[in-house]
């Protein structure tokens, strides 16, 4: 992913893609589909990447538009960079498997 220029993932439907999260961490610039989880994940305090509807068109002037602002691709790609190291690193990952484990066991 790090050849990338731009990121562009359509899907119907997400849950926590890995595929967004190994762009985010490469600080790829993302354009990808307006559906529940992928804007769970980009759309945040401050944007992660660029969400379009599921449409051709659509996609398409948000990919060009972004081509050509070379200042948003590397605002993007920063901010999802730091989100993906603060928030989705192994590290943060298991503390918070182990914190919810440690919780359950806590509540038997």
């Amino acid at each position: 992913m790090r050849g990338l220029d731009i990121y562009v993932h359509a899907s119907d439907g997400e849950t926590l893609s890995t595929a967004l999260l190994q762009a985010m961490a490469t600080a790829c610039p993302i354009v990808a589909s307006d559906v529940t989880g992928i804007r769970n994940l980009l759309n945040g305090a401050a944007p992660l990447g660029e969400l379009a509807a599921n449409d051709a068109n659509v996609f398409a002037e948000k990919v060009a538009d972004l081509w050509f602002d070379a200042d948003r691709r590397r605002t993007l790609g920063a901010r999802a960079r730091a989100a993906s190291v603060t928030s989705y690193s192994n590290d943060t990952m298991l503390a918070c498997y182990l914190g919810l484990i440690d919780e359950i066991i806590r509540e038997r």
